[in-house]
């Protein structure tokens, strides 16, 4: 049993060692999930590899760590919002998923005959009573709730830059940027793979999300116009012109600090 539980310490250190970067951010409107996700293949359907999961209207989870193990936990977190939905005729508040959860992965750590699930996962949620909440749990099944947090390979640098954004004026559309910011500058083009960023976002004022869209008349013109789009607290991934305005942010940041340098 001794060598069985030193077995399990080393294979959460290694899997510690080995998972990506993940960031999420409370901000003032809601909050903000982003993962580096890496690219193994250049072959890879990139709609098929999601590091990032909806487990219920409200909720979402982004996995750090070896993903079947993430899979793993986001079907138990499913199950327990369709269980408290379905008993109470509410979505489930974030703080009961959250910790309903870590005792499902504080549970693997007590039996000789089990291993810990080798990751970390950042829930985000949003509902009425309590608002915007962002959650970790670790492999250990310890909950925490932070106004901000970096997990992963590039955790330390990713924190202190963190620790200098206003948490009551951001916004979730600059958080976005600050998402994207952060895990291009920790991201390693020399020694790590090609990565893809993946973000998602619950909004507690949806109003305030504007898409353009373009409409084709009947009679043919192709004209611009501005809509609102109502989420309801849905957790979703952010739209694709706000991606990629993330990713060009990220770009642009990465490409300052490679300047910065060499000027220095």
């Amino acid at each position: 049993k001794k060598k069985k539980k030193l077995n399990k310490h080393i294979c959460v250190h290694m899997y510690k060692k080995k998972k990506r970067t993940v960031v999420g951010i409370r901000c003032s409107d809601g909050v903000v999930l982003g993962v580096e996700k890496l690219i193994h293949s250049k072959m890879l359907v990139r709609d098929t590899y999601h590091r990032i999961f909806t487990v219920s209207k409200n909720a979402g989870i982004a996995i750090a760590g070896v993903l079947p193990d993430g899979r793993q936990l986001v079907n138990r977190a499913r199950e327990e919002a369709s269980s408290y939905k379905r008993n109470f005729g509410v979505e489930i508040p974030g703080k009961i998923l959250a910790q309903r959860v870590a005792l499902f992965v504080h549970a693997y750590t007590e039996y000789w005959h089990l291993r810990p699930f080798g990751v970390s996962c950042l829930v985000a949620t949003c509902d009425e009573n309590d608002g915007p909440q962002l959650y970790l749990i670790d492999p250990s099944g310890d909950c925490r709730k932070f106004q901000a947090i970096a997990v992963g390979k590039g955790q330390q640098p990713s924190r202190v830059q963190l620790e200098k954004i206003d948490f009551q004026k951001i916004t979730c559309k600059e958080a976005v940027n600050k998402v994207a910011q952060i895990i291009y500058s920790i991201h390693d083009d020399v020694k790590d793979k090609p990565f893809d960023l993946e973000l998602s976002w619950v909004l507690n004022d949806s109003k305030k999300l504007i898409l353009l869209c373009s409409f084709v008349y009947l009679v043919g013109a192709l004209k611009t116009k501005k809509i609102h789009v109502w989420t309801n607290d849905r957790h979703v991934f952010v739209p694709q012109d706000v991606l990629s305005q993330a990713k060009d942010a990220g770009v642009k940041a990465t490409q300052d600090e490679e300047s910065d340098d060499e000027d220095a």
